[in-house]
């Protein structure tokens, strides 16, 4: 659906991936008006990789918003796992905390692929009323002040060139690790990278690995390290392992699909596998980044040279915009999903006038928290997977790996089962 070249509405989310649909599903069920641009064409929409594991604790708040039915009718459902080191089965091993969840009627970790949760929430947009503009970005926006009612101009742009015009009392920047809402507020995206590089890839595969769909898999192999193999919805896996200095220095940034393909068979060994077909696949950089403000409030010019600053008005970040983690700790669209929930219904009260406007500054003090420690453990996690004691580590030395057991089991396990109070 076309949207209109000019609107006025309560709040402008720019991002239509999970984050940024799932915040304008819960303002449009509160009778809140939004406008939601993606930069990324419909078509684009689809790819088969990004974010796929979702939490027990993050099934419950869904839940509560009649989302997790259609979310579990299609997803893959984690109960089970198995490790192998050196193709042997081992019993004590990192994943061993999946099968011990307990507290919650959804005791399982599900695995469904972005591309079907963008789809889920996008559906239950359009039933509250809600659309997404495709293939749109932003390119400025500006704060009108108190004399127009609190209000920021949005300015777009189409990619067939089309200028849209929205004026928004907040705007949302949902819109991933480049985003453009927090590069023109000048919010500082402060973090660190890592030369560490790791390789994912999607695809249908056969394999004589034993229990290769019981859920996920840790493999320690002699020659890749360690091995993340995880039964994907509809049917493909995931395979994830370190990116080692050696294949950085064997390929010089020019791999294909066939080396990937390669090297994962490789890491497999001594289990056989053959890709019956390859969905999609990346390397990618292992970095982490928390942004300095996830709001910022309005500045209102004073006639005494004051400024006043008020959150009747403001700009947020959630998801990707306002943090980074690895992928390995799964984190990454969790964390989004509850910044999104955490926000949605403070939003809605402050522009019904339920709360006063001062409740939005919890957002940033619950979830910039929240991200923090997850991002704390992430490094010590990325680290061990990538089979590296880390650097800042005061503990007991000892094997990477063993490490990585002992570290899933004892902090892994509160990040996926937050308790209802401490959940958003």
């Amino acid at each position: 659906m076309d949207m209109p070249l000019s609107a006025s509405v309560d709040v402008f989310i720019c991002g239509g991936g999970p984050v940024g649909l799932l915040l304008a599903v819960q303002l449009q069920r509160m009778g809140i008006s939004t406008y939601v641009v993606e930069a990324t064409p419909m078509p684009y929409q689809h790819v088969r990789g990004r974010a796929a594991a979702i939490s027990p604790r993050t099934l419950e708040l869904l839940d509560q918003l009649g989302l997790a039915d259609d979310l579990l009718q299609q997803g893959f459902v984690c109960k089970q796992t198995a490790s192998f080191r050196y193709g042997q089965r081992i019993d004590n091993h990192a994943l061993n905390f999946v099968t011990k969840i307990d507290d919650t009627a959804f005791n399982f970790i599900l695995h469904l692929r972005q591309m079907s949760t963008r789809d889920i929430f996008q559906r239950a947009l359009e039933k509250y009323g809600g659309h997404v503009s495709y293939g749109t970005r932003l390119t400025n926006f500006t704060y009108s002040g108190i004399a127009e009612g609190l209000k920021y101009n949005v300015m777009l742009e189409r990619d067939n060139g089309t200028i849209l015009a929205v004026e928004a009392s907040y705007i949302i920047g949902a819109d991933g690790a480049n985003s453009r809402v927090r590069h023109i507020s000048g919010v500082k995206f402060v973090g660190d990278a890592s030369p560490l590089k790791g390789v994912r890839i999607d695809g249908i595969v056969k394999t004589n690995m034993p229990d290769s769909r019981i859920g996920p898999v840790f493999i320690e192999s002699k020659s890749h390290g360690n091995v993340l193999w995880e039964p994907m919805d509809h049917g493909p896996t995931r395979i994830s392992f370190p990116f080692t200095t050696g294949m950085q220095e064997k390929y010089r940034g020019r791999v294909t699909s066939g080396d990937i393909e390669l090297e994962t068979n490789l890491a497999l060994d001594p289990f056989d596998l053959k890709f019956e077909s390859i969905n999609w696949w990346t390397i990618y950089d292992v970095g982490h980044h928390l942004a300095e403000a996830y709001f910022t409030p309005a500045r209102i010019p004073s006639p005494n040279n004051r400024t006043i600053i008020t959150a009747s008005a403001g700009i947020f970040l959630a998801g990707d915009a306002a943090h980074t983690h690895t992928s390995g700790i799964t984190q990454g669209m969790n964390a989004g999903l509850h910044d999104a929930i955490n926000l949605a219904w403070k939003l809605a009260g402050v522009i019904k006038g339920w709360y006063y406007p001062q409740i939005l500054t919890t957002y940033q003090g619950e979830r910039r928290q929240a991200a923090a420690t997850s991002i704390e453990f992430d490094k010590i996690f990325s680290s061990c997977m990538f089979g590296k004691v880390p650097e800042f580590w005061t503990g007991e030395m000892g094997d990477p790996a063993q490490m990585l057991k002992s570290l899933l089991g004892k902090q892994l396990s509160p990040l996926f089962f937050l308790p209802a109070k401490e959940g958003v």
